[in-house]
């Protein structure tokens, strides 16, 4: 993976760059331009090109690269100043090197078409989504696991449930948001667990390696906060269960602030007879289909939920949620595949740079996931896999680094000539390009 060098690494780079003249390389399409530094680095830098045709646009980004003692390092600069083939800008924030990928980046040639589809299946549905992802298949699933039978999976659950917890309620949504429950409403909104080995003990305070993914006692506090106080307050203290009220108060306040809501949420809880208690979301793609509750009462002779109860219930949302897509649970919001454009930011023999703001793919738009890519160049048309190394989002659009894979070698020849320019093979473009 490309890795910035040290502040006194990138200044001595550039000393060198001066001192010893070495070759600086922009790589347009089809053509090189080569570049040396013609005054001492300072706040901005000087360049000369040895030859230069075509345009330099001002004030957009310009990748270059360079080779000292047999690595290969690249900046980025944005030209403030062109005259005939001397450009002016400021020194690079950073300088990188370990560079990861095969190929050097070009801008994208006018007259190469590229269009996109997402392998594999893709929903639209209604359910509330949250930062999470389960693709919806289950890569191993235990011996005497049969998701086709939903039958058998109740009744394997009920079972585990009997050694285990005093009761348990599998709650699905619907295909809408859920309702009142405030336990629902906090599992939807964070598609995290609501994990309470014991109501004796306080909120858990940080995730662990044993309890990944659950509500922690700031992200409960967060959730508390976001609700209206007159709800929240109602929910986790209702008037059966308040305390004396001051005066002035209202049936159904508290004198406690909302910065004490996980405090007073388990007090309430432990008044209704609750020890020990868990929410787990079931989760298909990025959406949050309901929720498995389970419970023990304050009289069990069981011991308290743990860990290990927290990844079964997971496990069983898993297989349960497999099974409700083998049954065609979910056929109405299937969307059918179909081919999308995204802007190409740049490209190379080996990956491409898009953006996209076609809300239908989005949430399909993850590292990992795979594409279906055909490009259209004058004379030859290549279709071939592309897989997601890098996803980031703004308000309005995704941008996605993807790395070919499958391509021919006879494609990838040709990529290779129509995008530089030159024989297959040169060096030049090899070895820690862009």
């Amino acid at each position: 993976m490309a890795v910035p060098v040290k502040r006194i690494e990138k200044e001595f780079f550039l000393k060198r760059l001066y001192d010893e003249r070495i070759p600086i390389v922009h790589h347009k399409s089809k053509n090189d331009v080569v570049f040396r530094l013609i005054k001492p680095p300072a706040e901005k830098l000087h360049f000369k090109a040895d030859s230069l045709s075509g345009r330099i646009r001002l004030h957009k980004k310009m990748d270059l690269v360079f080779e000292y003692q047999g690595q290969v390092f690249s900046f980025s600069i944005k030209p403030q100043i062109w005259n005939d083939d001397s450009v002016t800008a400021d020194a690079p924030l950073f300088i990188y090197k370990n560079l990861d990928r095969t190929f050097s980046r070009v801008l994208m040639p006018a007259n190469l078409d590229v269009s996109f589809s997402v392998y594999g299946d893709r929903y639209a549905l209604s359910y509330p989504t949250a930062a999470v992802w389960e693709s919806g298949e289950i890569e191993h699933i235990a011996a005497n696991a049969k998701p086709k039978n939903l039958q058998s999976l109740k009744e394997q659950l009920t079972a585990w449930i009997a050694g285990c917890a005093d009761g348990h309620q599998i709650t699905l949504f619907h295909n809408t948001h859920p309702g009142g429950g405030f336990e629902e409403r906090l599992v939807a909104a964070t598609g995290k667990a609501l994990f309470i080995p014991s109501t004796n003990d306080a909120f858990i305070e940080t995730e662990s390696e044993y309890a990944k993914n659950i509500v922690t006692a700031e992200v409960f506090r967060a959730f508390s906060d976001s609700v209206t106080r007159v709800s929240c307050v109602t929910h986790l203290a209702r008037a059966d269960d308040a305390p004396e009220r001051t005066p002035g108060q209202t049936p159904g306040q508290t004198p406690c602030r909302l910065g004490d809501a996980a405090a007073l949420y388990l007090e309430t809880r432990r008044g209704k007879g609750i020890a020990s208690e868990l929410w787990v979301p079931i989760i298909f793609y990025d959406y949050i289909i309901g929720c498995i509750h389970l419970w023990i009462k304050n009289e069990s002779a069981k011991k308290r939920l743990d860990h290990n109860a927290l990844e079964t219930a997971r496990q069983f949302a898993r297989i349960f949620v497999y099974s409700l897509k083998v049954h065609s649970y979910f056929e109405e919001g299937r969307v059918q595949p179909e081919p999308f454009y995204g802007e190409i930011l740049d490209i190379s023999a080996s990956g491409l740079l898009f953006a996209s703001s076609a809300p239908a793919v989005t949430s399909a738009l993850r590292p990992g996931a795979e594409l279906a890519l055909r490009l259209s160049a004058p004379g030859r048309t290549i279709c071939c896999s592309a897989v997601i190394a890098r996803q980031c989002a703004d308000e309005t659009r995704t941008y996605c680094g993807c790395a070919f894979s499958g391509l021919a070698p006879e494609d990838l020849r040709f990529l290779f000539e129509f995008l530089y320019g030159k024989t297959f093979g040169d060096t030049a473009l090899l070895a820690g390009g862009v």
